[in-house]
């Protein structure tokens, strides 16, 4: 008897601390940081999958700290963090494909500028100013796209060449299209 006794107070002794488990306080700050840190790194723009994964992780740890369910909060807030790391890991990696994407539609943006180019300057009529004028304005908006892409910012770059590229396409349209024939003068009634 006096065994049982001895039992039954170590699980009564066990369900009150478990049951009054303090809340993971630092472990849901450890893992806001580290979710907040990818998210200063970059991770939401090139990592963006782990990145979701580390704020449902942190979500699903404050719903458990807020339901007073603090071992569940505690795996949470240490699975968010985790998940943090890892998307803050994959960032260079997201960097690297956007920097090569960049780099890719730089080569076909530059190729079809230079073709626009060199048929505007043999274009005559009346739209040959136009898209003389076209090709000036897409010039300047090229130099802002470049001085995105050496400061890094290749999500930019490549959302902008897209724009860019098919306002090219349009323009090289339009200046291969043959001239209107000139019309010939009216003989005036006599």
């Amino acid at each position: 008897m006096r065994n049982y006794s001895y039992w039954v107070g170590v699980l009564a002794a066990g369900l009150m601390v478990t049951g009054c488990a303090k809340p993971p306080t630092m472990e849901m700050a450890d893992a806001e940081n580290a979710v907040n840190a990818a998210a200063q790194a970059g991770a939401a723009d090139f990592a963006a999958n782990e990145f979701g994964m580390a704020q449902n992780a942190l979500t699903d740890a404050r719903e458990k700290m807020n339901a007073k369910d603090y071992k569940a909060a505690l795996a949470g807030a240490i699975d968010a963090k985790a998940k943090a790391e890892t998307a803050q890991a994959a960032i260079a990696a997201g960097k690297e494909a956007a920097k090569a994407a960049a780099d890719e539609t730089i080569k076909t943006v530059e190729a079809k500028l230079k073709d626009l180019k060199a048929k505007a300057a043999k274009m005559k009529g009346p739209n040959a100013a136009a898209v003389k004028s076209a090709v000036k304005t897409i010039e300047t908006e090229w130099t802002a796209v470049m001085e995105e892409n050496m400061n890094g910012n290749y999500l930019k770059v490549n959302n902008a060449a897209v724009g860019i590229s098919g306002r090219i396409d349009a323009l090289i349209k339009e200046a291969s299209a043959p001239a209107p024939a000139a019309k010939p003068a009216k003989k005036g009634k006599k």
